[in-house]
């Protein structure tokens, strides 16, 4: 049988797809207060704010009827899918965007409201980022950041605040710490591999553009059996050659729950050196084996 590995990454690269799912969580009702309950609508519409129809990529005609989606507690309830303007045809059209409440009230955008000509792309949209652009008013996307300690901000994700900022740490509260420029990144790389047994050592490597320390190792094996793993750190002349031991000893033995180790032989990888799993024994009839190692790079 044929053995299976997935690499997962940090950072991802996401498809081009036909539709966006658009998201939000923040709707304000007022100040603080989420708005309980209402409706969202994406209009397609020209250059002049004028409804049309389109063609959705790949998938058929839209008529001029609005998509309406709705709204529970500030948050957009899912499904809520809109074409990916990046892909209609015409291409880059505007949705106009409107909000009712429950007694069918306007409450958002309308004419001259800044949410005429909103131009969701890729996989997933996220509305709470969205810019109003309101005709004579000069737009700054002003990144949202609720305090800066010891040189990191923290702001709802890194991503929002634009620029070259990465990922320090994340907080209980879900918001993310990020430093500016060569700030270290967390990352995890699985492997999982069907029926292992130690034939299968060097077969898997990875390498990291960066150097990298590592921060922990977990595993996990089908309930009855036992996997013990390692990693051995290799080099680019001698790929195929056994390196310098990561974990060290009898390894880390991974069963039915998920054993972690977070004291290392050697937890400095440097950048470019190829990291072979290794399967150093086996019990029971382990049918599949999930090894999760976590690194922040230097």
């Amino acid at each position: 049988m044929k053995r299976l590995i997935l690499w997962l990454l940090f950072v991802g690269v996401a498809s081009a797809q036909n539709l966006t799912t658009v998201t939000a969580a923040n709707i304000f009702q007022s100040g603080p207060t989420l708005l309980a309950s209402g409706t969202i609508y994406f209009s397609g519409v020209d250059a002049t704010d004028r409804p049309i129809s389109y063609q959705v990529g790949g998938l058929g005609q839209q008529i001029r009827y609005p998509i309406v989606c709705t709204i529970t507690n500030g948050a957009i309830v899912q499904p809520c899918q809109v074409a990916n303007t990046a892909l209609t045809n015409p291409v880059n059209l505007c949705f106009d965007v409107t909000i009712k409440d429950r007694t069918n009230k306007l409450v958002l955008g309308g004419p001259n409201g800044g949410y005429q000509c909103a131009q969701p792309t890729g996989g997933t949209w996220d509305f709470d980022n969205y810019v109003p652009n309101i005709h004579g008013m000069p737009i700054v996307n002003v990144p949202i950041a609720t305090e800066i300690i010891n040189g990191m901000v923290r702001a709802p994700n890194c991503l929002a605040l634009g620029g070259s900022y990465f990922p320090q740490s994340i907080n209980t509260d879900g918001t993310w710490n990020c430093v500016l420029g060569g700030g270290k990144v967390d990352a995890i790389v699985s492997f999982n591999v069907l029926n292992p047994d130690p034939t299968i050592s060097g077969v898997y490597e990875h390498k990291w553009s960066k150097a990298v320390t590592v921060n922990r190792v977990s595993c996990s094996t089908n309930v009855g059996a036992t996997v013990s793993v390692d990693f051995d750190i290799r080099t680019e002349a001698a790929p195929n050659a056994t390196g310098t031991s990561v974990i060290g000893g009898a390894g880390l033995i991974c069963n039915g729950t998920t054993p972690v180790t977070t004291v290392f032989n050697a937890s400095t990888i440097g950048a470019n050196l190829p990291v072979a799993l290794l399967v150093t024994s086996t019990s029971g009839v382990p049918t599949i084996v999930r090894v999760h190692i976590e690194t922040t790079t230097q």
